[in-house]
């Protein structure tokens, strides 16, 4: 829906010539915005076959492969318990199992994400989904503030965005002990976008050997893709926040320029 809005002077009026010429460029505009939203379209559903040819990828070749590790250090496991004298070949038999299965952990929740789908609403309808799917995993009252309605996002953006989101919301799930959460998202008009993540859990000690197991790591990286940055923090009255911050190319167009 658009609306094309005509001023002029009072005395002003319009004749028929006028009103043809008015007809012909509002169609023309017309023209323009359609195919401009059919692009859009047409790249989420390439980014879409992308990701999810991906995901088969993942899900085919690494993490069948991880499947079979995880039972061999099993059986390795019961034959070297078998084995007298064998308790330090046991002990790093079970990190080599740990190591494993958070390996393939890891590469389900990439496959998972992969496959995350936007529906016809976008990243609206996306938030919405993912919100209730954590609720229901977790057992969490979620409650989501979306004002990113009139944002501009590139197809791009709008999947980093929501992945950063998810990937918090997973770290609660499986970490945090928390009981409520709130995921606000806002934007000063044509200005930076911010996501922020609140929890009630047991909060977060920063512990450079454990970035990589919260998956902060690759948070971090789609913050920066974004050319943005991604905060994580103990909150004063207890559990975390996690921030994102950046602006979209429709309000840094020389970001896109330099392939931000």
């Amino acid at each position: 829906m658009a609306l094309l809005a005509l001023q002029a002077p009072e005395a002003f009026r319009f004749g028929a010539e006028q009103v043809r010429v008015t007809r012909i460029a509002a169609m023309l505009m017309s023209l323009a915005l359609s195919e401009v939203s059919r692009g859009r379209e047409e790249s989420r559903g390439a980014l879409l076959e992308e990701r999810a040819a991906i995901a088969r990828e993942l899900h085919d070749s690494l993490a069948q492969s991880l499947a079979f590790l995880k039972i061999q250090v099993a059986q390795l496991q019961v034959s070297l318990r078998q084995t007298p004298g064998a308790d330090g070949a046991v002990q790093t038999a079970a990190q080599l199992r740990q190591g494993v299965s958070s390996a393939y952990r890891q590469v389900k929740e990439l496959i998972a994400a992969f496959r995350v789908r936007m529906g016809t609403r976008g990243l609206g309808q996306a938030l919405e989904e993912a919100v209730e799917e954590f609720s229901l995993k977790g057992g969490l009252a979620i409650e989501l503030d979306d004002r990113l309605a009139d944002c501009r996002l590139t197809v791009n953006e709008e999947f980093h965005l929501l992945q950063v989101i998810r990937e918090a919301l997973s770290n609660i799930v499986r970490h945090a002990n928390a009981h409520t959460v709130t995921v606000a998202l806002s934007h000063v008009q044509d200005g930076l976008v911010t996501a922020v993540i609140d929890d009630d859990g047991r909060g977060f000690a920063p512990d450079p050997d454990q970035l990589a197991h919260y998956g902060l790591v690759i948070m971090g990286e789609r913050a920066a893709s974004l050319g943005g940055a991604l905060g994580v923090d103990a909150r004063a009255g207890g559990g975390t926040r996690v921030m994102l911050t950046f602006t979209p190319e429709s309000a840094a167009p020389e970001r896109a320029a330099r392939g931000f």
